[in-house]
């Protein structure tokens, strides 16, 4: 052997670090994106952030079949694409977000 020691202790501290070091930049990474708004200032009241969020409004859509652009309560916008308007909260959205209301346009 090399004279390398280990011990329990050193295992545990080392690999609660290496995930509390993962959490936190999954988490920055996560948040990053979820602030980070292509049609509107997401801070700005008239675009209801509270409402946006207590919704899980997302910019990036997590299910690819669920955009905002299907949505019954989205309307697109002429000129400005990829943004358009919601009916549930004022400012402009984006396309391709998501929230918790969302629901298909009928045919």
């Amino acid at each position: 052997m090399s004279g390398l020691k280990f011990s329990r202790r050193v295992l545990l501290r080392d690999g609660c670090n290496l995930v509390v070091a993962g959490a936190f930049l999954s988490g920055a990474r996560s948040h990053g994106a979820e602030t980070r708004s292509v049609c509107v200032d997401l801070t700005a009241s008239e675009s209801n952030p509270s409402l946006r969020e207590s919704l899980n409004f997302t910019e990036e859509s997590p299910y690819p079949e669920k955009l905002c652009s299907g949505c019954a309560y989205f309307v697109p916008e002429d000129g400005t694409p990829p943004c358009g308007g919601c009916q549930i909260f004022s400012g402009p959205t984006n396309a391709g977000g998501y929230c918790d209301v969302w629901s298909p346009k009928s045919s």
